[in-house]
């Protein structure tokens, strides 16, 4: 079973051997013949279980010197551009404006390329990234980098584009890639939508690509205009002073992150970037801690920013006094809702998945659970704000609304604007919604809640809407936070920990443990020695999402990943007895 977090050495373009595609020429165009899928690639493209956020699949091999790119993995990609392509040109009836963006992995560029040649050959509309406006040709074309959540508000914030492709496989080695894709939405694309491409991605023999020197780009600056946006979110939460004139530390440990060292640099702060791409790119789990606080002691700086490659997995280290204390995603939002609401009398709609951190619902106006990923997320927001969603994204959605006792499930829009009517202020003024997930996901909207009455009608939006990953406010206000003096810390309650392991499951050993526990839901389980009942959380459809172990002192919650071949295992509760509860549970999954 192949690991999606391989650590090791940076891999570099001149690294890899691509193997050549099968072409045959057509009239003023060119044809890849495409390889016949295996078994395990058909599951791949069309998982059994429904990935949370895209399409994930690893694309090279580690050979003895260097690695190789074989074109039956590379040819998966472009069926599943040719696929969005032709579902896209049917659903609107018309052809698409579509923005195409990557990270910097070193497989990106080339199949944003094919991507390019595959949309334009359907007629397609271009748009990429670039640092000033022009038209080019694909010949011209270099790298359209651009982050995932950047990517995904672009269809927000720019006028007129109906879908975004975004080649990424996020915090994920290097010898993986990616597909996101938003349609007319900033919520990545699930559901029914999603099984169609991957149906149609499967049953194409040949793909006829473009010539790349008649291939028409409209290049633009897109990630200046979306910051922009930032600057208007920001300003209606706190005002920006305590961090100006401040040395910062920045890590992305992929590309530059030019979007956030720019937006630091609006805000006066002195950046001192680290330019060094680790393997994995995701903080989370890599984390040389010794030379991140060597920056910080040489530049003066009392805080280090660390981005993972797509720039939606944070982690922060805080120097105070001569400690060094590091915060991940859970425990730096946890810590920020807090305070915003405590210090700063902010109303906070709570909207996060299950197996986040319960440590700041008590300070929320309302806290709403949701299932794994920003298809459950963005979806809630959407529905919450009077606009339509498709169908089937709403019946395969997770959604709880979390009471003092226990939990209502939430199965249409209106229990979800009843919920929320119950619990919200009745003045219309802006109020914070924020989503956000355990695995380091945030987002913040502005809504102001309308009543008519005391029933709530919708929130509605003081700003564009953004329904997937965009963490660049908080990572601002954040920064602001601990600059002002605000210890993250206490802000937490230090009693309860949050921890997590992964188990190794594929997707038909990942179905044999949810069936297994479904058997055991409503009854008590003993593991360790410890009693747990088993409770259950379910999508709108019937179907198991996630699991739960409760006893006296903790709760635990075990969910199939949408994005690897594992099963995340998490706990809150006491932090050293915590420990042995995650494993003796891990354990018993493993054999169940």
């Amino acid at each position: 079973m192949p690991d999606m977090h391989e650590q090791g050495k940076p891999i570099r373009k001149d690294e890899i051997c691509f193997e050549d595609l099968h072409l045959k020429p057509i009239d003023g165009a060119i044809q890849v013949v495409l390889p016949k899928m295996t078994p395990d690639q058909v599951d791949a493209v069309d998982p059994l279980i429904p990935p949370t956020s895209g399409i994930r699949l690893r694309i090279l091999d580690k050979k003895d010197t260097g690695y190789s790119c074989p074109a039956s993995k590379y040819t998966l990609f472009l069926r599943l551009f040719k696929a969005i392509s032709t579902i896209v040109k049917e659903k609107l009836g018309r052809v698409a404006r579509v923005i195409v963006t990557s990270d910097e992995r070193p497989t990106s560029d080339a199949l944003v390329k094919h991507a390019l040649q595959i949309l334009a050959f359907d007629g397609h509309e271009l748009l990429v990234q670039a640092l000033e406006k022009k038209t080019i040709t694909l010949d011209q074309f270099t790298h359209s980098g651009m982050s995932t959540p950047y990517s995904s508000a672009a269809i927000a914030v720019l006028a007129g584009i109906d879908v975004v492709i975004t080649v990424s496989a996020s915090h994920n080695s290097a010898t993986w890639n990616g597909i996101k894709f938003y349609f007319k939405q900033p919520i990545p694309v699930a559901g029914d939508l999603l099984k169609e491409i991957s149906k149609k991605a499967i049953e194409l023999v040949e793909i006829p690509l473009k010539s790349s020197s008649s291939v028409l780009l409209h290049a633009d600056d897109i990630e200046t205009r979306i910051n922009d946006y930032v600057l208007d979110v920001i300003k209606h939460v706190i005002p920006i002073q305590g961090i100006t004139g401040k040395p910062v530390v920045l890590w992305p440990y992929m590309g530059n992150a030019k979007e956030i060292h720019d937006l630091l640099l609006h805000y006066g702060v002195n950046v001192v970037k680290i330019e060094k791409t680790m393997e994995p790119p995701d903080p989370t789990v890599n984390l040389p801690i010794d030379e991140v606080k060597g920056y910080l002691e040489r530049s003066g700086a009392s805080l280090a920013i660390l981005l993972d490659a797509d720039r939606d997995r944070i982690v922060f280290i805080i120097k105070i006094g001569n400690n060094f204390v590091q915060l991940n995603p859970n425990e730096l939002y946890t810590a920020m809702h807090n305070i915003l609401a405590r210090d700063y009398k902010k109303t906070i709609i709570n909207v996060r998945t299950v197996p986040s951190d319960p440590r700041c619902d008590g300070n929320a106006a309302c806290t709403i659970e949701s299932g794994v990923g920003y298809k459950h997320l963005g979806m809630i927001q959407f529905v919450s704000s009077g606009i339509p969603v498709d169908k089937s994204q709403f019946e395969s959605a997770l959604i709880y609304g979390k009471l003092k006792e226990g939990r209502v499930k939430i199965e249409s829009s209106i229990a979800l604007l009843d919920f929320l009517g119950n619990n919200l202020p009745t003045l219309e003024e802006a109020v914070l919604m924020v989503l956000w997930e355990e695995s380091g996901g945030h987002t913040m909207n502005l809504v102001k809640p309308r009543f008519n009455g005391t029933s709530l009608e919708k929130l509605e939006p003081v700003t564009p809407l953004i329904g997937d990953k965009f963490p660049a406010p908080a990572i601002i206000l954040l920064a602001e936070l601990i600059n002002r003096g605000h210890d993250l810390v206490s802000a937490i309650d230090t009693s309860i920990a949050g921890q997590r392991v992964e188990i190794e499951a594929d997707d038909k050993r990942k179905q044999a443990i949810m069936k297994a526990m479904e058997k055991r839901v409503g009854n008590q389980v003993i593991i360790g020695g410890k009693s747990y009942e088993v409770v259950d959380y379910r999508d709108n459809l019937g179907m198991l999402d996630i699991i739960s172990f409760r006893s006296d002192q903790s709760v635990l919650f075990a969910r199939p990943s949408g994005t690897g071949n594992s099963v995340r295992i998490y706990i809150f509760g006491e932090k050293v007895s915590g420990k042995k509860e995650l494993e003796n549970v891990a354990d018993y999954l493993k054999n169940v």
